[in-house]
């Protein structure tokens, strides 16, 4: 049996990373039905959830989600995992009360913080998101993506000089990343409007 799990891990991987989401839906749900051992438990209900994330299946994403956190609660992942799930769906208050309790059990991990401050810049919490960036890029430096998310932030409300600040900092850690050339575009847009007259 364990070298049948095995074949169908590596089948069900191959169908993952050529795309075939489905065909690996498929497999990776017989391996969890047939398997009993908790750690590949856990690790197999979080990559379903990410496949049915992809599919936006996401009730199905969300229960193996619930159980992993029903059969480890004190996993911080988890929570955060589940944040970023009800956000591609669109229940963004929910995603913070998740995104904290990652942040509640691990308030030092970077990529959790993120989450939070990627959360209230959606919900329209411009002042807080940065903050949380700040405090973001203050304990890992390297994290571009909180960097192009306060890009992104500084943009929209407006604090243009700021915006070239981080994206210069962008740019010496990280000059051949293609989403930059979008930011700064988006930059020159900001700053046309500024100047014809456009609101803050």
């Amino acid at each position: 049996m364990k070298m049948d799990i095995t074949d169908l891990l590596k089948k069900a991987d191959d169908f993952k990373q050529k795309g075939k989401l489905y065909k690996a839906i498929t497999l990776y749900e017989k391996i969890l039905s047939e398997i009993n051992d908790d750690e590949l438990l856990s690790w197999l209900r979080i990559t379903l959830a990410d496949l049915y994330f992809w599919v936006k299946e996401f009730d199905k994403a969300k229960r193996l989600i619930t159980d992993n956190i029903d059969h480890n609660p004190k996993e911080a992942f988890n929570y955060y995992f589940m944040g970023f799930v009800l956000v591609g769906e669109g229940d963004l208050h929910t995603a913070k009360e998740y995104f904290k309790l990652a942040c509640d059990i691990e308030p030092e991990n970077a990529e959790y913080l993120r989450g939070l401050g990627l959360v209230e810049f959606l919900l329209g919490n411009y002042e807080i998101s940065e903050r949380i960036l700040r405090e973001v890029l203050r304990i890992d430096p390297d994290n571009s993506a909180a960097r192009d998310n306060l890009i992104e932030l500084l943009i929209k409300v407006g604090k243009i000089e700021e915006a070239e600040e981080e994206i210069f900092e962008f740019r010496k850690k990280d000059p051949k990343d293609w989403q930059i050339l979008y930011r700064v575009q988006e930059l020159r847009n900001r700053k046309k409007e500024i100047k014809e007259g456009g609101s803050l």
